[in-house]
């Protein structure tokens, strides 16, 4: 199998202001970008028809697409923003992958015109500076989601009195 550990990237359209904070898998075997059509949905986004109609992943499995978005994307740690298509898998799971085209060729650059992902080892501090940040990000979500949920009951009580 010629997928690597990956890399935490945000995605965001480039005329919409949402964003996704997700961990995407670089994968060597895949020729193309590729995004799910569940994270197409997060962002709100409609994805534009190509002639493309599937690829080979991992283990040789097809995977079937429907169309293809262009995204902006940034790893977590550095703010530097990029535009790359992403080819729209009529999956149901969560994922966003990097094809062979988001790496480096021999000579440092990519031959699509992409960038290099940088993937290189953390440290030990790095690790545990990137766990930090994960768990503080979770701990937000979850105390954002308690505080929509107060007001869902609040709102709920309001429009039913008792």
């Amino acid at each position: 199998m010629d997928v690597s550990e990956g890399v935490d990237i945000v995605l965001f359209p480039t005329d919409i202001e949402t964003q996704v904070h997700m961990h995407a898998e670089v994968d060597e075997s895949l020729p193309i970008n590729t995004i799910t059509i569940s994270v197409v949905k997060e962002l709100r986004l409609d994805y534009k028809p190509c002639e493309e109609n599937e690829t080979q992943g991992a283990e040789h499995r097809t995977c079937n697409i429907i169309g293809k978005v262009d995204l902006l994307w940034h790893k977590r740690s550095i703010a530097k923003q990029y535009l790359a298509t992403f080819y729209v898998l009529a999956s149901k799971t969560r994922k966003v992958s990097f094809g062979r085209n988001a790496l480096p060729n021999r000579e440092g650059e990519n031959e699509s015109g992409l960038f290099p992902l940088g993937l290189g080892q953390q440290t030990p501090a790095e690790q545990a500076q990137q766990a930090q940040k994960k768990a503080e990000a979770e701990k937000r979500r979850a105390e954002e989601q308690r505080q929509q949920e107060d007001r869902d009951r609040e709102k709920r009580q309001a429009q039913n009195p008792a």
